[in-house]
């Protein structure tokens, strides 16, 4: 199926799942009484109670239902699925604030809990959410460490305020300071130099681009179409339609939901033992709608390592642009 098939296909569904979501809810308003709030699935309800239940309700039965009845959406969910790490490496995770907060709880006989039952109930609330049914259910883990953070805080800050006399708060700053300050060096140089490594390294140009590559994405963005679909290493196509415009292979993943079909068949034309001949090869390829192949990494270096195995796809392409990090090849014929 071609990228505006995809789209189409898309709208037609969205379309048909919400007009099959609203006409349920729209009989029910046409037959509550007056003086109370429709709803679907619960009875009628006074309009002074809970204003807003019935709108929330057909919000989320019909996100729900768009999720499932939706091809393509539903092909989405099941691809970025984002389960939570186990439990016990989530509480490693939350480290040193986490041990701070559980004592706290413990031996403060239940005053924490009350004063703070809201930061607390935050704090558990986020954890539990984590581990819902929820295809991106690790997402819902993020902030937790907030409310975590904050009872800490308060936590050490009590600790402090017990020795606040003399030596005593002399001797505490001084623990606290030998115990802390090595942690708080020692992660904070990790996080710089496993960073600095890792901008150096910028894979998939994901911190900045080289002129080489800008000067391609210039060369595509003046001789070629918006339409034409442009095949690209998939850290590259994220920038191509940014930089040029073009229509690429690969895109985001949440873009690309028949990725694994669409690299097994790509695949399937370079593999030794595929009984296609080198026509049938070629008009394959070519029929996916590709009209461009923007070379840079492992694209470029595959090209001019194999170039008996690309032989029967670029006899059917002129070179159009070349520099160190960049090769770029135009469909010239209707294979």
């Amino acid at each position: 199926m071609t990228q505006k098939g995809l789209i189409a296909f898309r709208l037609d569904w969205s379309v048909f799942v919400v007009v099959a979501t609203s006409a349920p809810y729209l009989i029910n308003w046409l037959s509550t009484p007056d003086g109370y709030h429709y709803t679907w699935i619960i009875p009628p309800y006074p309009e002074d109670s809970f204003g807003y239940m019935a709108w929330a309700q057909q919000a989320v039965h019909g996100a729900w239902l768009l999720s499932r009845l939706n091809p393509l959406v539903a092909r989405h969910s099941a691809l970025g699925e984002m389960k939570s790490p186990p439990l016990t490496a989530c509480a490693f995770g939350f480290g040193l604030p986490l041990v701070l907060f559980l004592a706290s709880l413990i031996v403060s006989n239940g005053q924490l809990l009350k004063m703070y039952w809201h930061i607390i109930l935050w704090f558990f609330l986020a954890v539990a959410f984590a581990y819902f049914p929820f295809w991106f259910q690790r997402k819902l883990v993020f902030g937790a460490h907030i409310p975590l953070c904050i009872m800490s805080g308060v936590v050490f800050d009590s600790v402090l305020a017990k020795w606040s006399a003399g030596r005593k708060r002399k001797w505490a700053w001084i623990t606290a300071a030998f115990l802390f300050l090595p942690l708080f060096a020692s992660t904070s140089w990790y996080l710089l130099a496993s960073q600095n490594r890792e901008v150096k390294a910028n894979e998939d140009s994901a911190y900045f681009v080289s002129n080489e590559i800008m000067d391609g994405l210039k060369i595509l963005r003046e001789r070629t179409k918006p339409d034409d679909v442009v095949l690209a290493m998939p850290g590259t196509s994220r920038l191509i339609p940014a930089f040029s415009g073009n229509t690429v292979v690969w895109g985001h993943w949440a873009m690309s939901i028949d990725y694994k079909e669409r690299q097994a068949s790509l695949a399937k034309l370079f593999d030794k033992g595929s009984n296609l001949d080198d026509e049938a090869k070629a008009r394959e390829f070519w029929e996916n709608d590709i009209q461009i192949i923007f070379a840079d990494g492992t694209l470029k270096q595959s090209i001019e390592q194999y170039p008996f195995v690309w032989r029967v796809i670029l006899k059917d392409a002129r070179k159009i642009f070349e520099n160190n990090s960049v090769v770029i090849y135009q469909r010239s014929k209707q294979s």
